[in-house]
């Protein structure tokens, strides 16, 4: 008997229950027939139609996709929080089941027609048809359209890798005017970060905001970003520093050993194999040119001329070995084919004339009383490897202090100028 109470009170508890929830689909269905029934979404949802719409905006940043340094193009991931009053879709929720809020189609209401204004891609409306739109009972819309905004950036790389850059994302109206439409727009409070997701490559150091409602609505999110450099110094800054700094190093090597034209054609190749990376990573502007790019383009024309140098200096070796050698010939020849010399002998009475030759070493810088006609020429004492050592040494001082001079000045300017850069925002 006990069971059978239960059995009844549960079925008229769930009679009562599935009456309700048909009562509030009733009432849902009857409250969107009579907010829609007459309900024109091409005219601003005002009674007055002199005062304009007001939309409370707040920008809400996910993530940073993609800065293209190339492209000069920034992608963030991002939503768009606008709330403004529909004063045609309100009613009293004592009337209907007490629903407070309902979700509807963007594509059945009124939106402001806000778009972005520096987008590098084809211009579309924000959202799209199916997305929801929640309505309170008091008129009160709110529309968070989501987005991958591709807008662009003017990228300038001057202190590359110790760069920061200023980009904007601007939000305009398409054809409404400040008179019709009015975005409110706190400049401290109205950029959300508390979703962001930090980016492996940029970080965010500041972030602000502006609006102007003059004639026409132009809205404008700036984000500073600085790059993280430590990547970038580690496979690109410092091996292109080090090669710098052995950049005089083949004046250390013997000049006659072959070695020195294969290190300096090395350290050449070397640095247009950077010169290639640096310039793939660089847009391909002139307005702004990387202080890398100018610091490494003078280290491969210091290592051309470095290079042409290193054969000067052999050539001239050789040119005073050849030039030695020439001169001891010359000697021998002298001293083999100077004119015989007459000696007369007295023998028993009689007066022998004979003629002899005199062939010395060609060594001999002392010739005795006959006048050789080798005691003019002498041997230049310095030789060819002497003279070749000599400029060895002083181009290696001469380029070694220029490539350190460069070095040192190349770091403190695109060290100091990016602390300049970023300290100007």
């Amino acid at each position: 008997m006990q069971g059978r109470v239960y059995f009844f009170c549960a079925l008229a508890l769930f009679s009562m229950v599935t009456r309700g929830q048909a009562m509030v689909r009733e009432d849902f269905k009857r409250l969107t027939d009579v907010l829609f029934k007459d309900y024109k979404k091409d005219f601003r949802p005002v009674s007055n139609d002199t005062g304009p719409t007001s939309v409370d905006l707040v920008f809400s940043l996910f993530s940073i996709v993609d800065i293209d340094e190339q492209d000069q193009r920034m992608k963030t991931s991002a939503m768009l929080k606008m709330t403004w009053v529909d004063e045609y879709l309100s009613w009293d929720p004592t009337n209907y089941s007490n629903i407070n809020s309902i979700l509807v189609k963007q594509s059945s209401i009124w939106l402001p027609d806000i778009v972005v204004g520096n987008t590098v891609t084809t211009q579309t409306y924000l959202g799209y048809d199916n997305l929801q739109v929640r309505v309170w009972s008091n008129g009160t819309v709110n529309w968070h359209p989501m987005a991958v905004f591709d807008t662009s950036c003017d990228i300038d790389v001057t202190y590359y890798p110790f760069d920061t850059q200023v980009c904007h994302i601007v939000f305009i109206s398409s054809v409404s005017y400040t008179s019709e439409l009015r975005v409110l727009f706190n400049q401290s409070h109205r950029i959300d970060m508390d979703r962001f997701t930090s980016d492996s490559i940029w970080k965010i150091i500041d972030k602000s905001a502006s609006a102007e409602n003059s004639e026409n609505i132009n809205i404008k999110i700036s984000l500073q970003l600085k790059r993280r450099s430590t990547y970038f110094v580690l496979n690109i800054f410092i091996p292109i520093l080090l090669l710098a700094m052995t950049s005089p190093m083949p004046f250390a090597l013997p000049a006659d050993s072959g070695e020195r034209m294969s290190v300096s054609v090395t350290l050449l190749l070397a640095f247009t194999v950077y010169l290639t990376i640096i310039d793939n990573a660089m847009p391909q502007s002139s307005v702004q040119l990387s202080l890398l790019t100018l610091y490494v383009l003078l280290m491969l024309g210091l290592n051309a001329l470095r290079k042409r140098t290193s054969k000067i200096i052999l050539y001239l070796q050789q040119l005073m070995l050849r030039a030695k050698a020439k001169i001891k010939s010359t000697k021998v020849e002298a001293k083999i084919h100077q004119p015989n010399k007459p000696i007369v002998a007295v023998e028993k009475g009689k007066i022998t004339v004979s003629e002899t030759t005199d062939i010395s070493p060609a060594d001999d810088d002392h010739s005795g009383p006959s006048g050789n006609a080798s005691t003019s020429s002498k041997v230049c004492p310095i030789t060819g490897q002497q003279a070749g050592e000599t400029l060895s040494v002083f181009f290696f001082i001469i380029f070694f202090l220029y490539s350190v001079g460069s070095t040192f000045i190349f770091f403190i300017a695109v060290v100091g100028g990016g602390a300049r850069q970023e300290a100007r925002g």
